[in-house]
């Protein structure tokens, strides 16, 4: 039930901010089952072919973050510098990289809320699980 949420507070915050949207910029992909650097590098190398290289990103799969920013920093693009990236939960090493923003939930919370929704399924209750965790927004101060 969390990764929803925050994916409708990060479209809800686009579209607040007059930020368009268009389907040729948004990259949906396996990363479980495929190979997470060829696909990585594939995304990667598509956005280097454009005319405009985008000047912020957004990362919803934590474990791709950091092999995207490594092979951009290959390819010359640097974050804060080329570009800005906005991710889902936290990557410490990222925390040191000026340009890259990160929203987080609580995972004590989504664990205790995750073992709340568990038992009322063990438990054969039926009702919608209501339960939200407010995400975090987390910028580095410079």
């Amino acid at each position: 039930p969390f990764i929803a949420e925050r994916h409708l507070a990060f479209y809800t915050k686009s579209v607040e901010m007059g930020i368009p949207l268009k389907t040729e910029n948004i990259f949906i992909r396996d990363f479980v089952n495929l190979n997470m650097g060829q696909t990585i590098s594939k995304i990667a190398d598509e956005l280097l072919a454009r005319p405009q290289f985008p000047q912020a990103i957004f990362i919803s799969f934590i474990a791709a973050a950091t092999p995207f920013v490594s092979f951009l920093e290959a390819k010359g693009k640097f974050t804060g510098k080329d570009y800005k990236l906005l991710l889902f939960d936290q990557d410490m090493w990222l925390m040191n990289y000026d340009g890259i923003a990160m929203i987080r939930q609580d995972w004590g919370k989504m664990d205790e809320v995750a073992i709340e929704w568990i038992a009322q399924q063990i438990k054969g209750k039926k009702d919608k699980f209501q339960k939200k965790i407010k995400p975090e927004f987390i910028v580095k101060e410079q």
